[in-house]
Formats: C-alpha cells, structure tokens, sequence
C-alpha cells in the first residue's frame, strides 16, 4: 500500500526528495501499528475496541517501537532500492530561473547549456557553457536542495553534485568509487554507488 502511494507521487514529482522518504516513513508507522491495532482487538482478543482508542494505543506501543522499526526500514530500503534515471534524451532548449538567498541572485539558466551545480558550504556553483562553449561559473548562496528543486530535469549522483546528462561524456572507476566526465569540465566528477549505476545504463541504452 505504501509502494503505491510513493510511486504515484514519484511520478507526479519526477524527484524523489528526503521530505518524500520521511513522509514514507511516517506513513508506513502508522499503518503498521494502525494494522496491528486491529489485529490484537478483533481478531486475538475479539474484542471490538473503539477506534477513538487507536491513538493512546499508538503512544503506548507503537512510539517505543518507532526507533527500532524505523531504523530497520530504512536500512533495508537504502541497501535494497534502486535508481534508475527518467530524463529524456530529447534536449531542450528550456530556460529556468534560479534563485539564490541574497537580494537580486537571480539568473535565467539555459537548459542546455547548464552542465552542472557544486555545493560549496553556504553556497552553490553552477557551471554552464558560453557561447564559445567554455565553462563559466556562477556563484549563489543556497543550499543544493533548493537548486534541485529549481532546475528539476538536473540529476545529484552525488551528495554535492548536480548534473545535466546531456553534457555526460563517459564513466570512470567502478560502482565502489566512480566519477564522470562533463562537456567544458576538466576535473572529475565523484558519482555515488547507486548512482554509478543508474548512469551506466543510462549511458548504454542512450542513442549514439
């Protein structure tokens, strides 16, 4: 039942956020110990407990609970999830607005020619390409959680790191320690496990 509520609001969002893992969460305990409350009174005791008793119920047994189950759940999600990349291999001439904390930090990005974002402590670097498609940097105080939502076709494969696959020339390393390449930028790219992954088979069925 939980499966279902978050694909449908996967697909709805296009981004899968922490709020949306926390949420899941949440709404996981509660149906488990909401399940399990009637589980006890109707059917090991039959006894039929008046629902308004669900949430002492709750405080008393599901809450102690809580940490233990929580913990549990989200290793196993983490260790056994998937991620697969959604972005087109269609390129698009978009223009996005991005929006930084400081008064007049607001630039219009071209889609096609962002390469990538780089959280930097209290700010985030943002790469995109000029018209001698050199790399130029653009430097905003935000969080890279607020630029994600800003630029949503933009992929983290890394906890500081956005990317525009349109601009993804090759993998290195392995799933263990990988990095990437981008048009226009010399250094590596450091690209988390999971997301190695989802990158290489993005690349492999990608149109040469």
């Amino acid at each position: 039942m939980i499966h279902l509520f978050e694909n449908q609001l996967y697909r709805k969002q296009q981004k899968w956020m922490l709020w949306n893992e926390l949420l899941v969460m949440v709404l996981g305990l509660l149906l488990i110990t909401f399940l399990s409350f009637l589980y006890l009174n109707n059917v090991v005791n039959s006894t039929a407990v008046p629902m308004a008793e669900f949430f002492p119920w709750f405080k008393g047994f599901g809450l102690p609970f809580a940490p233990l189950m929580l913990i549990l759940w989200a290793y196993l999600r983490f260790r056994f999830s998937r991620i697969e990349l959604t972005t087109s291999y269609q390129k698009t001439n978009k223009v996005y607005t991005v929006k930084g904390e400081n008064a007049g930090e607001d630039h219009q990005i071209q889609w096609n020619r962002f390469v990538m974002a780089k959280a930097q402590s209290n700010y985030v670097e943002i790469y995109q390409l000029n018209e001698k498609d050199s790399s130029e940097k653009i430097l905003l105080r935000s969080s890279l959680s607020n630029i994600t939502s800003q630029l949503p076709e933009a992929v983290q494969v890394h906890r500081s790191y956005l990317i525009n696959t349109d601009h993804l020339i090759k993998l290195g390393g392995n799933s263990r320690k990988g990095w990437c390449y981008l048009t226009g930028i010399e250094d590596s790219i450091p690209v988390s496990p999971k997301h190695f992954a989802a990158l290489k088979n993005w690349l492999q069925s990608r149109p040469r």
